[in-house]
């Protein structure tokens, strides 16, 4: 009898000691086919920050996309993307947001309403997350794209981005 709670005491003692870690949060990238207005850069979608957004210079295309690419899977609790600029303006009208397990194929996850869409729990893992606004004469903003899932996603702590201008290069 002692030796079996001196055993169910170790065990207890050892799941005590050694908490599980946290999972590494998971990073990502940002792909689109708008042009950057400006200083309003893509990576102000995913910086945690509802201040700040992401601003397309023209009107959005049927074939037009602001897609974020994560370096790995996650299993995705839910998902929300908030367009338009805190003033209200420039709000995605129509469009869907959507899911990719392996960041080609996509289904809607949840169509746009009043600027803002969300949707999940998602049922399979989530490699991609990709907004297709309607297409439309008017600019858009892209204000935060918020992930709830296991692993985490990471945010942009410092967003910066590099445009390069290739007209002036030789063939």
């Amino acid at each position: 009898m002692i030796k079996a709670r001196r055993s169910i005491l170790a065990v207890l003692l050892l799941l005590i000691s050694f908490p599980a870690r946290a999972a590494e949060p998971v990073a990502a990238t940002v792909e689109t086919t708008l042009t950057t207005l400006d200083r309003q850069i893509r990576q102000f979608a995913l910086d945690g920050d509802a201040a700040t957004f992401f601003a397309s210079e023209k009107g959005p295309s049927a074939e037009d996309h602001f897609t974020i690419v994560l370096d790995k899977p996650v299993s995705a609790k839910s998902i929300e993307a908030m367009t338009g600029q805190p003033d209200g303006g420039r709000q995605v009208v129509g469009g869907a947001l959507e899911v990719s397990p392996d960041g080609r194929t996509f289904q809607k996850l949840a169509s746009f309403a009043d600027g803002q869409a969300r949707g999940g729990p998602v049922q399979e893992p989530v490699r991609a997350i990709r907004i297709k606004p309607g297409a439309s004469d008017s600019p858009i903003a892209i204000r935060e794209i918020s992930i709830t899932s296991d692993p985490p996603v990471s945010v942009f702590k410092y967003p910066v981005e590099f445009a390069v201008n290739v007209s002036d290069a030789p063939s």
